[in-house]
C-alpha cells in the first residue's frame, strides 16, 4: 500500500516490517512502547516517513512476492 508501519514485534505483523526501515516495531502488549514509537514515526517528519512509505512495497514485493510464496510452499510439501 505504501505505507509506513508502526506495529508490534509479533507474528503476522513483523513480518512484513524492516524496523527503522519501513516502519517502527514495538513490544507486544505494551501500551507504553505503542505510543512511544508513534510518537518517534510521528516526530520524524514527513520527508522520513515518505522514504518509508517507498519502501514498504518493496519490502512486500521481495519477501512475499507469490512465485516465492508458491517456491516456499511447494518446498514445504516436498513438490
Amino acid at each position: 500500500m505504501g505505507k509506513s508501519i508502526n506495529t508490534n514485534n509479533m507474528p503476522g505483523c513483523s513480518p512484513v516490517l524492516e524496523h527503522g526501515i519501513n516502519g517502527l516495531l514495538y513490544r507486544p502488549n505494551s501500551i507504553d512502547d505503542s505510543i512511544i514509537s508513534l510518537e518517534r514515526l510521528i516526530d520524524m517528519g514527513h520527508d522520513t516517513r515518505l522514504e518509508m512509505e517507498v519502501k514498504s512495497p518493496q519490502l512486500v514485493e521481495r519477501k512475499f512476492d507469490e512465485r516465492i510464496v508458491f517456491k516456499k510452499y511447494l518446498d514445504f510439501l516436498g513438490l
